[in-house]
Order: structure tokens, then C-alpha cells, then sequence
């Protein structure tokens, strides 16, 4: 079993069968409304659009289940015991995304780009160097920084990426700071590849990705923490809202008191839609109003019906048959508000 492998047990559970097609779907953000709720009762909306390949999914699944690391049962795949104590160890030992959430909504190759340069040109400017090659040749990246580098000079740039990287570094692990430097470019210093520092330091090369990603991330969350101008450089690359964009005008004409039917001839599109996108912001969003769309007596009659009957075991068609008004956009948006004030037991 390889690292690259061994990866995907984490995303599942020894008490609540899972799903793989769902991870996939989250992974590779395509997020249909299915796709959303089963990652919030399987707890793993935090990986939606986490970069890492999915290259191989299915066929190291496949031997994962064959070493008996990973169950298939009828509704999914199970963690089994095997499996329990390799997360466990891979907890402690291998690299891990610290802010997984981020990537969601994060245009993190070309955060890259921008992030590289901006640090190799303080670095040019320490040493009062205007003679080199810059390594991001993307023509946009160097659009964007010049515009920047126009508003706030070259002075803003050099203090704020030296503050703001010895700050954000002196709370790493020296070793694992060390590594992420190592893979920078700057004055008269070439950044090393992965696989010169997993030959150097004896690490993955699986690690060293994730431990890359994870701190070029956690680093663009610094700064837009930190609020000085390199933020603006960030935001470039980081979507304001979880939904797309045709969900979050649906979103902001509901919350605007707009009924569903209205909202659907404002957009030009199937009240079936409305709805979808209703139910994507209330597994995305904090602050869904819920009370909006369910009422205290609809909610009373629901919560009456199923008892205490476990939230996925929950059947539309058997309610249907009993209270034959409540839709199923009403039910599901009901199962949702359930998940989130109770859980999901296994």
C-alpha cells in the first residue's frame, strides 16, 4: 500500500458506510444537489475542490478493499479495524491539510503563480537587483502584480512579504517551514523540486505536495487575516460566496423576500432549479433562514411523522402517502435543517 493510496481512508468512517462516487464528485467539485447532501451527512463538505488527483480513485479503492483496509457494504464502504489504526498513524506521520475548506471557492494554481512571483521580486529587491528572469510567465499573473505594484511601490511590497512570511513561518515546525522555502525562487537561489527534497530530506512525494498546497493556502488565509495590501493579491483568487453564481442571485432574490415562483420568471428558469439552488445555500451556508420556506406547522408535523427514526432512513414516498402536501423540496430542505441542529448518527 502506498502513500498515495493509503490517502482516501481518512475520508471514510468505521460506523457510517460511505459512498466513494460522493468524495469523487466533492474532490473534483462538481457539485450537484445529491452530491452535497451526502457529503454533509457523511461530514466531508470541508474537501470540496481539495486538490489532490483522482487519477486512480477507483482502482486503489478496489485494492484498499482487497487488503482489508476498506469494507463494501450495500450502502457504500466502511474504515474496518485495519484501516482505523493505519488513519490513525497517518494522523501523526504524513502531511495533512491544515484549512481544507479553503480550496473551496480558491483559484489555488494561480494563487501559485502570484505567490511565487511576488516572492521572488521582494527577494530581487532586497538585493537592489533589477537583472533576472521572473518564473511566472503567465501574462495575467504579471498584469495583476504590476497594477499592484503601481498603487502601493516596491517598499510595500519587500516589507509586507518579509513580515508577513517570518510571522506566518514562526508558527510552522522549522523542518516543515524549511521544506516550503526550499521551494522558492529568489536572489541567486533556484527553488529545489519535490523530488530533490524528498531525495534530501527522505519524505514522499505525496507529502511534499500536500505539505506545499497546504501552506501556500494557509499562508493566502494569513494575509487575507492580516488585511494589508497583499490581501488584495489574494483576492483575486478566493470567490466571496460558496455558491456559484447563478445559485447566489437565486439566493439573494430569496432572501429578498421574493417568493419561488417569482424568483424562478425573474431568472428564467424551472421552478425545480429555484429549488435546487435553495437547497445547495442551505448545505452550504451558515445562515440559511430556514423559517423561511418551513413553517412551525409543517415543521411539527414532519418532526411528528419521523419520530426518532435515524435522518437517513427517512423515506419521501412513505411520507407522501400520509401527508400528501408537503413537497419534496420541503422534506429535504427539513432533512438538511435536521442534519445540521442534530447530526447524523451511525
Amino acid at each position: 500500500m502506498t502513500v498515495e493510496s493509503r490517502q482516501w481512508l481518512k475520508y471514510f468512517s468505521p460506523t457510517q458506510s460511505r459512498r466513494p462516487a460522493v468524495l469523487k464528485q466533492l474532490l473534483e467539485n462538481h457539485l450537484t444537489t445529491s452530491a452535497l447532501f451526502w457529503g454533509k451527512a457523511y461530514d466531508l463538505l470541508e474537501y470540496i475542490a481539495l486538490p489532490i488527483s483522482t487519477a486512480n480513485f477507483e482502482a486503489e479503492l478496489a485494492l484498499l478493499c482487497e487488503q482489508g483496509f476498506l469494507q463494501k457494504t450495500a450502502q457504500g464502504m466502511l474504515l474496518t479495524k485495519k484501516g482505523t489504526k493505519i488513519v490513525q498513524v497517518d494522523l501523526m506521520n504524513h502531511s495533512q491539510f491544515g484549512m481544507p475548506a479553503f480550496f473551496h471557492g480558491f483559484d489555488w494554481k494561480n494563487w501559485e503563480k502570484m505567490f511565487l512571483l511576488m516572492v521572488q521580486v521582494a527577494s530581487e529587491l532586497s538585493y537592489q537587483n533589477s537583472n533576472y528572469f521572473v518564473i511566472a510567465n503567465d501574462l495575467r499573473t504579471q498584469y495583476r502584480f504590476k497594477e499592484w505594484l503601481k498603487k502601493y511601490g516596491k517598499e510595500r511590497l519587500l516589507s509586507e512579504v518579509q513580515t508577513s512570511l517570518a510571522e506566518f513561518l514562526s508558527q510552522e515546525d522549522p523542518k516543515l517551514a524549511t521544506l516550503f522555502c526550499e521551494q522558492l525562487t529568489g536572489h541567486n537561489q533556484l527553488g529545489k523540486t519535490r523530488n530533490q527534497l524528498a531525495t534530501i530530506y527522505d519524505y514522499s512525494l505525496t507529502d511534499l505536495e500536500v505539505l506545499w498546497l497546504d501552506m501556500c493556502s494557509r499562508y493566502a488565509q494569513f494575509l487575507l487575516t492580516k488585511g494589508q495590501a497583499l490581501s488584495e493579491l489574494v483576492h483575486f483568487y478566493k470567490r466571496n460566496s460558496l455558491l456559484s453564481e447563478s445559485n447566489q442571485k437565486t439566493y439573494e432574490l430569496f432572501l429578498a423576500q421574493k417568493k419561488l415562483t417569482e424568483i424562478a420568471k425573474i431568472r428564467g428558469l424551472k421552478l425545480g432549479t429555484i429549488q435546487e439552488h435553495l437547497l445547495n445555500a442551505a448545505l452550504l451556508l451558515a445562515d440559511f433562514p430556514f423559517a423561511q420556506v418551513l413553517s412551525s406547522k409543517l415543521t411539527s408535523e414532519l418532526k411528528s411523522f419521523y419520530g426518532e427514526t435515524p435522518i437517513l432512513e427517512w423515506d419521501f414516498k412513505t411520507l407522501q402517502a400520509t401527508l400528501p402536501d408537503i413537497s419534496f423540496f420541503e422534506y429535504r430542505l427539513y432533512q438538511i435543517e435536521r442534519i445540521i441542529q442534530d447530526g447524523v448518527r451511525t
